[in-house]
């Protein structure tokens, strides 16, 4: 039996536009030929209001995930392939965003600090059994495409499992923490240099003769 599908645009009382499907349907008669023909149209406005809804709201979220000063990307395991990052990826690491759906973790590993290397190796092992709700922490290095090196602080959580393939999609967020790390490095080196010259005091009063 002949079966055609449409979505169209009929005319209500009112004189709106009402979206519909519609459906055709060919009824053979006894010689085989057709006999007539039937058709069932059906208001599909709530189905075009909710995509409508549902366009907007992801749109908001890119919005919201483009606007944050934050790294976001979204990445799959096992295949450490990368899913989704936001402009602010792009503007760290000096990829395009739009080719992180054909990238792979390996593709970023020459971008990350050789001491930081093993412990990311690591944390990809701790992800893929992460339960849902838990946060995991790190903090590691990495080169922008100006060879400057910027420390970022990590948190990912389990964003979506697939349990047919096994696959988990996991949400990260790194924050720039460039400022925090040199700043500490400072009060450290300040710390040091105090120390060595109390010492150095210390040993000058106590032999009554500058060193």
């Amino acid at each position: 039996r002949l079966r055609i599908n449409s979505l169209m645009l009929a005319l209500a009382s009112d004189g709106s536009e009402v979206p519909v499907s519609q459906v055709i349907l060919c009824h053979p008669g006894t010689n085989g030929r057709e006999a007539f023909y039937s058709t069932i149209l059906r208001d599909i406005s709530e189905i075009k209001q909710a995509q409508t809804e549902l366009l907007e709201s992801q749109r908001m979220v890119r919005r919201v995930a483009d606007a944050t000063l934050d790294l976001l990307y979204i990445l799959e395991i096992p295949s450490r392939r990368l899913l989704y990052a936001n402009k602010r990826f792009e503007e760290v690491l000096g990829i395009e965003a739009s080719r992180t759906p054909h990238l792979g973790l390996e593709t970023l590993e020459p971008l990350i600090h050789p001491d930081d290397l093993e412990a990311l190796r690591h944390r990809m092992e701790l992800v893929a059994a992460l339960p849902d709700g838990e946060v995991l922490e790190s903090e590691l290095r990495v080169r922008r495409d100006d060879n400057t090196w910027r420390w970022l602080n990590i948190r990912t959580a389990v964003f979506h499992r697939d349990p047919a393939t096994g696959s988990v999609q996991v949400l990260s967020s790194a924050h720039d923490v460039s400022a925090r790390k040199r700043a500490d490095a400072e009060e450290r080196e300040l710390r040091r240099v105090m120390e060595n010259g109390r010492e150095g005091m210390a040993r000058r009063n106590a032999e009554g003769r500058s060193l």
